[in-house]
């Protein structure tokens, strides 16, 4: 992890700070070491680590960069960890291999402009329609947003029996989205931080 972080990324994070990017290569070799798919099991090409060994590889990566750190904490806790929690067996064969080989990037979509980790303000909906569902509304703050290949995106989908609302986690192809926009940030400039639009999605 040292090495790669010495080799990989400690000669080349102030340029991309200052470029406020990450180029696609960085996770495409990070894949190569393991750090893109820390949570997934070997049967889907991850390293299957405790959650223990991988905070301390996180660690590890943030003393180098911290841009890096926070989308491999996306890519790994969020995006792989919600699939493998909750993801049926298509969408673990079809998604985690290449999430943890660094082919695809991955965006958790749940902050909106009036709602974040409460959910109770959400907006943004999906409706069931013939053969799928349809999501609308508006997404902020999503890591990774605009780079993702492949979203999880927290929608709600009707009401609970105590009136709460029902919410549901859809994976969402990148080409059913719009971006609006790469949110600037004060710190951390090199991560992708994106406001997103689902219009019949």
């Amino acid at each position: 992890m040292s090495d790669f972080c010495r080799a990989q990324v400690d000669p080349h994070c102030e340029q991309w700070e200052k470029d406020e990017v990450l180029p696609r290569e960085i996770f495409s070799a990070a894949g190569k070491v393991g750090l893109m798919g820390m949570l997934a099991p070997q049967e889907f090409g991850g390293l299957g680590l405790s959650f223990v060994a991988y905070i301390a590889a996180l660690r590890e990566v943030a003393r180098h960069y911290a841009s890096l750190a926070l989308n491999l904490a996306t890519h790994n806790s969020l995006c792989i960890g919600q699939i493998l929690a909750f993801g049926s067996t298509a969408q673990k064969e079809r998604c985690l291999p290449h999430l943890a080989r660094g082919e695809w990037l991955s965006a958790w979509a749940l902050t909106e402009p009036a709602a974040g980790s409460d959910c109770g303000s959400m907006e943004t909906a999906a409706a069931q329609k013939k053969g799928g569902w349809e999501l609308n509304r508006h997404k902020t703050f999503t890591t990774q947003g605009g780079r993702g290949d492949i979203l999880v995106v927290i929608a709600g989908t009707g009401t609970k029996a105590d009136g709460a609302k029902e919410l549901s986690a859809f994976l969402v192809d990148k080409d059913q989205v719009r971006t609006v926009r790469k949110i600037p940030t004060y710190g951390m400039r090199a991560s992708d931080t994106s406001e997103l639009l689902f219009e019949h999605s």
